[in-house]
C-alpha cells in the first residue's frame, strides 16, 4: 500500500512540477518596469484616487525606494527587497527607521500576507514620502 502512494505521489509531482511558495517576501520591490520617484508616486495618486489601495502601497514604497536612490543615498538595486529597503535606508535616515518599518511591513502584509489594504495605508506610505521629499528636495538628512 505505501509503495502505490509513492509512486501515484511521483506520478503527481512529476506531471505538475516541484511545489512552490507562490509569494515570497524575496521579491524584489521594483517590478519589471524602473520609473522615476515621480512617476511613481503619480501611480501611487492615480492608484489611490482610484481606491485601488494595494496597488497605490506598491507604487508609494516603490517611489520611495526610487527617492533615496536618485538622491544618492541609496545604491540603484532594482532587486532590493521591501525587508532590505528598511534596513538600507534606516541607515542612512535612523530618525525614519521605525516610519520605515511600519511601511514596509504594511506592504509586505498586503502583497505576501494577503491583507487586504485600505486608505490608513495609503496615508503611512504617503506621510514617510513626504518627510523624505520636501517640494522636490529631500529633507534634512543629517549630512553637514
Amino acid at each position: 500500500m505505501l509503495v502505490i502512494a509513492i509512486v501515484i505521489a511521483a506520478v503527481i509531482a512529476r506531471r505538475i512540477g516541484p511545489l512552490r511558495r507562490t509569494t515570497s517576501f524575496r521579491e524584489p520591490v521594483f517590478g519589471d518596469h524602473e520609473l522615476s520617484a515621480a512617476q511613481y508616486r503619480k501611480n501611487a495618486d492615480d492608484y489611490a484616487a482610484s481606491s485601488q489601495w494595494a496597488l497605490a502601497v506598491r507604487e508609494r514604497l516603490r517611489a520611495i525606494a526610487r527617492e533615496l536612490e536618485e538622491r544618492g543615498m541609496l545604491d540603484p538595486r532594482p532587486s532590493r527587497t521591501a525587508a532590505e529597503l528598511c534596513r538600507d535606508a534606516s541607515a542612512q535616515r535612523p530618525d525614519l527607521s521605525q516610519n520605515l518599518r511600519e511601511a514596509t511591513s504594511a506592504f509586505d502584509a498586503i502583497w505576501y500576507g494577503g491583507r487586504t489594504a485600505g486608505p490608513a495605508d495609503d496615508e503611512l506610505l504617503r506621510a514617510l514620502d513626504h518627510r523624505l521629499v520636501v517640494p522636490g528636495r529631500l529633507a534634512v538628512l543629517g549630512h553637514r
